[in-house]
């Protein structure tokens, strides 16, 4: 189990862990973004586990206290965050009163995910109606549906976060700690960089450019493509897709220089690709059903070179078509 936590947060060589508990323990990166967020709080952390949150938190919060249902886990979270004030309770009987509580339901079972926030434990509708009208953060799986959490009653934002190339989580932040007017909140730990559904959308449509980005996954998932291009002076390449595209390529990331636009066969694909004596090819798809590893194989490419290629449809209806770009990596 420490071995396996080094890859989450750092000081783990002496912390106790179960299998499970470890699984949906918080990425360290991520749980001192949500410190940041909570810094100078009164916090109860009321689904404490083994303490991940905790040690986060215990640095940056006013006051901090931990409790969970699970003897084994809490005993476990005495000896990983020790100082720490931690007690036995269960997240469905409030031991607080005024304090801003941390919930991170368990989402796993016997190593089944869980996908109903219903079906959590505690089930999501149970905490937000015991919590109503209390400041309350909740972890939950990057999947989760966010019109079924809006059905479930929650008026607050909802934040993805995306650390080391891939999205971690969604958390419900309720109305009093969330930015007036946000509701949706994108948070790239990689770059630092963060943007909300307040900011501007009024994105155009356009060819490709110089350049074809594809957004950061957080970006993706809380449905701010539009607010991204803005921001950054990009347009999408189709309305319904989450390619962008510009002549300049935004700092620090990662963009597709355009070398070549061609409609898509496998047939055109492999003798463009051959004719630019490609090797190897890093392969994206969004809007076409292309399996990129499958296709990757019956190329059967012998060249030396390295490219990537971009495979989406582009236009509705009947002009609909899928389209391949070929395209020099900018890193």
């Amino acid at each position: 189990m420490r071995r396996k936590a080094t890859g989450k947060f750092d000081g783990a060589g002496d912390w106790l862990f179960t299998d499970e508990a470890l699984q949906q323990a918080t990425a360290q990166p991520v749980a001192v973004h949500r410190a940041r967020r909570l810094s100078g709080a009164v916090v109860h952390d009321a689904t404490c586990s083994i303490g991940t949150e905790l040690a986060a938190l215990r640095n940056s919060v006013d006051t901090l206290v931990g409790s969970d249902v699970d003897p084994v886990r809490l005993a476990m979270a005495r000896h990983n965050v020790a100082g720490v004030d931690v007690c036995r309770a269960d997240a469905l009987r409030p031991i607080t009163a005024s304090a801003v509580v941390l919930l991170d339901p368990a989402r796993r079972s016997g190593g089944r995910r869980r996908f109903d926030p219903r079906d959590y434990t505690p089930g999501l509708d149970a905490l937000l109606d015991v919590y109503r009208g209390r400041d309350i953060a909740v972890k939950c799986a990057p999947g989760i549906d966010f019109d079924a959490v809006n059905q479930l009653g929650f008026t607050g934002e909802i934040e993805v976060t995306s650390v080391g190339g891939g999205v971690r989580e969604a958390c419900l932040w309720s109305a009093g700690l969330a930015d007036r007017g946000v509701t949706r909140r994108a948070s790239m730990l990689d770059t630092g960089e963060e943007i909300t559904d307040a900011e501007p959308d009024d994105c155009a449509v356009a060819p490709a450019g110089r350049w074809i980005v594809d957004p950061d996954g957080a970006v993706v998932r809380a449905g701010l493509v539009r607010h991204y291009a803005v921001r950054h002076g990009l347009w999408q390449l189709d309305p319904d897709i989450a390619y962008l595209s510009g002549d300049r390529l935004p700092a620090r990331v990662r963009g597709f220089e355009v070398l070549e636009q061609l409609a898509y066969s496998e047939r055109r694909l492999r003798q463009a690709l051959s004719s630019r004596d490609a090797g190897s090819v890093e392969i994206l798809v969004r809007g076409v059903d292309v399996d990129p590893d499958a296709l990757r194989q019956r190329l059967r490419l012998r060249g030396s070179q390295a490219v990537s290629v971009v495979i989406t449809r582009l236009g509705a209806g009947a002009a609909s078509r899928a389209t391949a770009f070929i395209c020099r990596p900018s890193r």
